[in-house]
């Protein structure tokens, strides 16, 4: 891998973002060792650790990445309360995170992260923790040994609206929106995927290195708004990215919203028309479903599965609604 270049803005950022992510991560540490159940600074640790994780994986140094995902993977079990913090603990992970600076340093100046045998023995040293892959668990002195710590989680879910829009030339800077859109799904669900071709270029003009596709998703999820707005760190600056929490939509998992939309509506929402095929099929005196499988222009079975979502929309709606009559 040849030096990084000083024009290169995407990975400046990167190396001055997880320099400031490192030193949150050990300073989480160090407040642990004298207060082991501070649930803020282990949420600081698993935040600064997964936005680590999600920015290596943009800018294609895998191997950080996926040994930072073995070390969230690690402390989502100190942040749901299966795993008590210990002084061995801390130990471990301070070293891990010192071996994530070091792997950071050598990539920054063109060189291999980490040699393949030492970074497979760090990984494992972190399996053995999560008692993966039948690897026994890492020896410790007996009064420092972890012990899995009931706790009922009462969170709930949260739904959120994330309309992405990226600059037309996120290749030529080395990002990848395909692997933003992986870093999202690892935080919770996709509900709906809708892609926005309308900027897409005809044959004669396609250039494959050019972005014209956008995004609305919607997802739900346990984690907090600002682990979402992790996964764009290294992108939100130049780009136009949107989330909105819209859980106040939802009944038993269900959009309400849709109870009062046509059918045109639904499917036009979820990326299954166009405008133009709405507004002329609307203009004929036949079923809007009918015409359009008719002409070939959506399949039954989308239409069956649209109506499905608006009678389940509008059921939930009048099981949750009270109504109340005037006289």
């Amino acid at each position: 891998m040849a030096k990084m270049s000083e024009d290169d803005e995407t990975l400046q950022i990167f190396f001055s973002e997880t320099e400031d992510l490192l030193k949150l991560a050990e300073e989480s540490l160090l407040a642990l060792e004298s207060t082991p159940e501070s649930a803020s600074d282990i949420e600081q640790l698993f935040r600064s650790v997964h936005t680590l994780k999600s920015g290596a994986g943009m800018v294609g140094y895998m191997d950080i990445s996926d040994y930072a995902h073995l070390l969230e993977n690690l402390l989502e079990r100190l942040r749901s309360g299966k795993l008590a913090v210990t002084n061995h603990l801390v130990t471990f992970l301070l070293n891990a995170i010192d071996f994530i600076r070091q792997m950071i340093e050598k990539v920054s100046q063109g060189e291999m992260g980490a040699d393949p045998e030492v970074l497979d023995e760090r990984k494992d040293q972190v399996k053995r923790y999560l008692g993966i892959d039948g690897l026994s668990s890492p020896q410790e002195e007996p009064e420092s040994q972890v012990t899995e710590v009931p706790k009922e989680s009462t969170q709930e879910f949260s739904y959120y609206k994330i309309d992405l829009k990226f600059r037309k030339d996120l290749f030529y800077s080395g990002q990848d929106p395909l692997l933003i859109l992986l870093g999202l799904s690892e935080l919770g669900e996709f509900v709906q995927v809708v892609p926005d071709l309308s900027e897409l270029p005809g044959f004669q003009d396609f250039c494959m290195y050019d972005l014209c596709i956008s995004w609305q998703i919607v997802m739900k999820t346990e984690r907090p708004y600002e682990d979402l707005e992790d996964v764009f760190l290294f992108v939100k600056e130049e780009n136009d990215i949107c989330v909105e929490d819209i859980t106040n939509r939802y009944r038993d998992g269900v959009d309400i919203e849709v109870a009062d939309k046509r059918l045109g509506e639904v499917l036009l929402e979820n990326g299954k028309i166009t405008d133009e095929v709405l507004g002329d099929a609307l203009s004929r005196h036949k079923k809007l479903g009918q015409i359009l499988v008719e002409e070939g222009k959506i399949q039954a079975e989308d239409v069956e599965k649209a109506v499905a979502v608006q009678q389940e929309s509008r059921a939930v709606f009048r099981k949750t609604t009270i109504r109340v009559d005037v006289k």
